[in-house]
């Protein structure tokens, strides 16, 4: 049975005293700790990696290397971010710029899964609108009129003030 036990101690520095909890903790539960760090530590990218890997880090580490126009590199990096923080303000964020990566190299099929899984992961994000914007525009890449124009009017419909609903009015117009 896993027994914690804890103590308050009080330590002094000048006329500061602070108070710190310590838990005891068994040497097995330590060994496990250590190797989950170990685990985060090799699925995290040595190029990744810096004195502090956070999140904001790793997130703007991917989106600088996009907008240099390193597409695969920057696929790479969104993904290890997505992998260690799923459920962020910046998640959405990070999976409508993976399609991105895919709609920069012509890769309209796989651009328009990854702009589909933002709007199923995180239907509330502020990128939803450009991703249904977007997997319009491949649709319309690949010739695809029906669904294109079928998106462009949902994006319309939804989010009727937006930005991306003006761009799909525009191009609505100019493919009547």
């Amino acid at each position: 049975m896993r027994v914690k036990r804890f103590r308050e101690k009080a330590l002094c520095n000048g006329d500061e005293t602070r108070y710190m909890k310590q838990a005891h903790v068994t040497d097995k539960e330590k060994e496990k700790e250590k190797e989950k760090e170990k685990e985060k530590e090799k699925e995290v990218p040595p190029e990744v990696k810096g004195p502090t890997t956070g999140m904001s880090e790793l997130y703007n580490d991917a989106y600088q290397t996009y907008q240099r126009g390193d597409m695969e590199e920057a696929r790479r990096k969104f993904e290890v971010f997505l992998k260690h923080y799923p459920n962020t303000s910046f998640s959405d964020n990070a999976q409508f710029w993976i399609g991105e990566t895919y709609y920069a190299k012509k890769d309209y099929e796989k651009a328009i899964l990854e702009y589909e899984k933002v709007m199923v992961k995180y239907p509330e994000g502020d990128k939803v609108p450009a991703a249904l914007l977007k997997q319009a525009f491949a649709f319309l890449e690949l010739g695809d009129r029906p669904n294109g124009k079928n998106l462009l009017r949902r994006v319309i419909d939804r989010y009727p003030q937006s930005e991306q609903a003006e761009f799909a009015r525009k191009r609505l117009e100019a493919i009547r």
